[in-house]
């Protein structure tokens, strides 16, 4: 799904200008493998949320996606999150975009943490809440690319 979203934007922005952010290592390499090989994608910085401190994107995809490892008997708990869990990394993540966001995740699974809960909250409420099976506003235009 990230790859799509990232292969759909590029269309409308420079590569360069987006990055897509991850709290775990190993996704960040198997997210570079599957998204630098998409046409056009060369360029999208891809890397985690710890590193990108200091540094902003125009979009920014953050890929909270998890195993089932750590839950309990399937089901979402608030000490499941691990990393997820730091809201200082939460709040790094989530100001990174310049113009937008977009958040890759189980809503069940981040809503059992308080702070993940009310930016879900906040987004719901300004009307960018996104089902999975619904494909987030894209820009209608090409963007600069300064």
């Amino acid at each position: 799904r990230c790859a799509e979203l990232v292969s759909a934007l590029v269309r409308y922005v420079a590569s360069r200008n987006i990055a897509v952010l991850s709290w775990y290592n190993a996704q960040v390499s198997e997210l570079k493998k599957c998204i630098h090989a998409l046409p056009g994608c060369e360029q999208v910085h891809i890397g985690s949320v710890v590193t990108a401190q200091g540094s902003e994107w125009d979009y920014v995809l953050l890929s909270t996606v998890r195993s089932g490892q750590g839950l309990s008997h399937g089901l979402p708990s608030a000490a499941s999150l691990g990393c997820l869990a730091d809201r200082h990394l939460l709040n790094v993540a989530v100001t990174r975009g310049r113009l937008g966001i977009a958040v890759l995740g189980a809503t069940a699974v981040l809503r059992t943490n308080r702070h993940w809960a009310s930016f879900l909250e906040h987004c719901e409420e300004e009307g960018g809440f996104v089902e999975e099976h619904e494909l987030p506003l894209l820009p209608t235009t090409t963007l600069p690319t300064g």
